[in-house]
C-alpha cells in the first residue's frame, strides 16, 4: 500500500510506514495526508479499527 501511494503522490513508502507506527496523531502536511487518502479511495482501500486494525480492499457490493 505504501508503495502504491508513493507511485502517484509525493509521499515515500518510508513516510507511510513511519505513520503506521505512530500511536496517535501524525505530524504531516495536509497535502501528504490527502494524497494517501486519495490513493486509498482510488484503489478501494478501507481503513480498519477496533478488533482488526489495518487496511483492506473494500468488498465488492
Amino acid at each position: 500500500m505504501a508503495a502504491a501511494a508513493s507511485k502517484h503522490y509525493p509521499v515515500s513508502p518510508d513516510t507511510i510506514k513511519a505513520w503506521e507506527a505512530i500511536d496517535g496523531p501524525i505530524k504531516a502536511s495536509v497535502d501528504r495526508v490527502e494524497a494517501v487518502i486519495k490513493t486509498f479511495h482510488e484503489n478501494d482501500i478501507e481503513l480498519l479499527n477496533g478488533d482488526a486494525p489495518g487496511a483492506r480492499k473494500r468488498p465488492k457490493a
